[in-house]
């Protein structure tokens, strides 16, 4: 008789699941246990203030470490289950070709032993150093009814050593087997000590790797996918790449807050304003014939300029360095710069070229400092989604990634006119941005801003018309 290895195939799947039930629940337990640190040394205002940021940061962390994960696993399923299957039927094969390179003899009356049982079992030999399982063989005399066993090679198999535990010599064991039931009895040769032990092959089998559980089957529906999962983790796994490039812009523009409102400041100048700006300057200071040429237009726009230095007593090192210091004096606050070569200068007849930066992009790079490396991208996007900073956002594109449906509302301010309004956004959170597999209920195992998320949010804000123009459109916050 031998011992099947190859299983059904419910059973090589239970298996797997189990294996990712237990991996998924771990890195779940690492990303919980930062959140419950967070909450507990962070000000309850913290969390309830930027509790959407914080939402959507767990939703992507959870995401990428555990539903990722469990996709994964999803998707090699199959494929595992069907290499494990094949593993274990070729060495059901393997043992059923299995033959003995010879057939021991009975100790007792030296007839020829026959096979009754082979296994798979590693080998403690210290001369064999192997991963793999060997062979051993289990023979009986059919006379005497005297068993041995020895490995595929021939060696005999010597057994574990079972000291009497009243006198501490070996003792002898016979197994026996009843069916299902494979019963030991020991006796000790130099006390006469002996007793039985019976195994039920079933039960062991029935039991083995199910160990109580009592969440394991909710965790199972957690985090094994099906096709209909991984359909919603893919749709979540694009709303969140258009949730990263939205609020990469929008946490930029919170960290270049300061640049955006310099480059409001800047004075974007026509060439003709910047001639009517420089030539009065430069004759002031001793440039006469100040000129602009003709505008080289490519990547950039750029213009050559030209003037006369009309002070005799002035070095050419000092004139070079009093127009220089002039012309970036004068377009320190305008859209144009001196190009980097400088002026260039030849009895007394100077020259240069200038250029203009367009666009905000550009523009933003004449003003922009050193950004603080201090906040963590993680910070930045939870930074973005408070109510500070909601404000700043682009609400037409922000809406429809973070919210299934919006409904608005409004009402008018107190102590403004009757057109200042504050708006009532009713905002659902997005399906896609929730947790694909829901935290199990009443388990504090789950940060508690994550678990008692309320998903559906109001956001107010505030409207006043401006009182310095009639052709000001632009908006004012309160």
């Amino acid at each position: 008789m031998t011992y099947q290895r190859l299983k059904p195939r419910s059973h090589y799947e239970d298996l797997y699941d189990r294996s990712t039930v237990e991996q998924c629940r771990i890195n779940e337990a690492v990303l919980n246990k930062a959140f419950k640190e967070m909450e507990q040394t962070l000000p309850p205002s913290e969390f309830q203030e930027k509790q959407s940021g914080w939402y959507i940061l767990y939703s992507r962390l959870y995401f990428y470490s555990v539903e990722t994960l469990a996709a994964l696993r999803w998707l090699g399923r199959e494929a595992l289950v069907d290499k494990a299957m094949e593993y274990d039927g070729q060495k059901d094969k393997r043992l059923h070709e299995s033959k003995a390179s010879k057939i021991p003899l009975c100790p007792n009356c030296t007839k020829e032993l026959k096979e009754i049982h082979k296994y798979y079992m590693y080998r403690e030999d210290a001369s064999i150093k192997s991963d793999e399982q060997d062979i051993l063989f289990m023979f009986e005399c059919n006379m005497c009814k005297q068993r041995s066993a020895c490995w595929q090679d021939g060696t005999q198999w010597e057994g574990p050593k079972i000291s009497c535990s009243k006198c501490n010599s070996s003792m002898t064991v016979i197994h026996e087997e009843e069916g299902k039931i494979v019963k030991s009895s020991y006796t000790c040769a130099n006390c006469g000590h002996s007793y039985e032990e019976k195994l039920d092959i079933t039960k062991m089998a029935e039991t083995s790797g199910t160990e109580s559980d009592p969440k394991y089957e909710i965790d199972l529906k957690r985090y094994r996918f099906d096709d209909e999962v991984m359909k919603r983790y893919h749709a979540k796994g694009k709303h969140l790449e258009r949730l990263n490039h939205l609020f990469a812009d929008a946490t930029e523009r919170i960290e270049n807050a300061d640049a955006y409102d310099a480059v409001k400041s800047l004075k974007q100048l026509k060439i003709a304003q910047l001639l009517d700006l420089l030539q009065p300057l430069s004759e002031q200071n001793g440039y006469r014939q100040f000129k602009l040429g003709e505008p080289e237009i490519s990547q950039f726009v750029a213009i050559s300029l030209s003037c006369l230095d009309e002070r005799p007593e002035r070095s050419e090192h000092n004139s070079i360095k009093d127009l220089k210091k002039l012309i970036e004096t004068v377009l320190e606050d305008t859209n144009w710069r001196l190009i980097t070569n400088g002026i260039s200068y030849r009895l007394g007849y100077l020259s240069g070229r200038i250029r203009a930066y367009e666009g905000e992009e550009q523009l933003k790079k004449l003003v922009a400092k050193p950004a603080d490396s201090a906040q963590s991208p993680y910070e930045r996007l939870v930074l973005a989604l408070s109510d500070e900073e909601f404000n700043k956002l682009n609400l037409p594109e922000v809406l429809p990634v973070i919210s299934e449906f919006t409904t608005i509302d409004s009402r008018n301010l107190e102590g403004g006119s009757k057109r200042d309004k504050a708006l009532i956004l009713n905002v659902k959170f997005h399906n896609d941005l929730r947790i694909i597999i829901p935290a199990r209920e009443n388990d504090e195992s789950v940060p508690a801003v994550i678990r008692n998320f309320d998903f559906n949010i109001v956001h107010e804000q505030d409207f006043r018309y401006p009182k310095k123009s009639k052709y000001n459109t632009q908006s004012s916050k309160k």
